[in-house]
């Protein structure tokens, strides 16, 4: 199934400067010396290897160089929320951010922002019809099958699936890191 343009155009907008691909926050994985952890694309602009003008980058709104780095989700190294928070950066942040044009939703999953200022946790869902439990929200602390945001990962379903286009089959892994994630959140949010 190829994408028609409207498709396309679903993920492919000004919200994303019409390109989907690695992102500064995947680039800029966590490098540890000496027990300081920094990110690559920092230590790669101090050693002067990399051409990178990290005060622009920082003014661009686009990522703080010294702080943001995302991680695999296997990674030994890296808290649960880090993982899980790297994943949904990777997976749904394309479409899901502050500049997102997307008419369904109101929230951020970028790594660089904070968790409360995602706008996830018990957040109303726009239709809660779709859902067969009766108390939905896009992430509901400690009730994965109460979160929308992991309903919808591990749905096929056309209307339902996440994402909405280009998806045939389940990522097994990321869906059980986000379960995993949302069970160990605590109720008092």
């Amino acid at each position: 199934n190829i994408p028609s343009q409207s498709e396309c155009s679903l993920c492919h907008n000004t919200s994303t400067n019409l390109f989907l691909g690695i992102t500064l926050p995947q680039l800029n994985s966590a490098n540890i010396e000496d027990s300081y952890i920094e990110g690559e694309l920092a230590r790669l602009s101090s050693k002067k290897i990399l051409q990178l003008d990290v005060a622009e980058v920082e003014r661009m709104g686009k990522l703080d160089l010294f702080e943001v780095a995302a991680v695999a989700i296997d990674s030994s190294e890296a808290t649960l929320e880090h993982r899980a928070r790297s994943y949904l950066h990777a997976q749904c942040s394309h479409c899901h951010n502050k500049a997102a044009i997307i008419g369904q939703v109101n929230f951020d999953l970028s790594l660089g922002t904070t968790f409360k200022n995602t706008k996830i946790c018990n957040a109303d869902v726009k239709r809660p019809d779709d859902y067969e439990a009766e108390t939905v929200k896009v992430l509901f602390p400690g009730e994965p099958e109460k979160s929308a945001i992991y309903l919808r990962m591990k749905s096929l379903e056309d209307e339902f699936k996440m994402p909405p286009v280009g998806k045939h089959v389940v990522d097994e892994n990321g869906v059980g890191l986000i379960k995993n994630w949302i069970e160990s959140m605590s109720r008092i949010f």
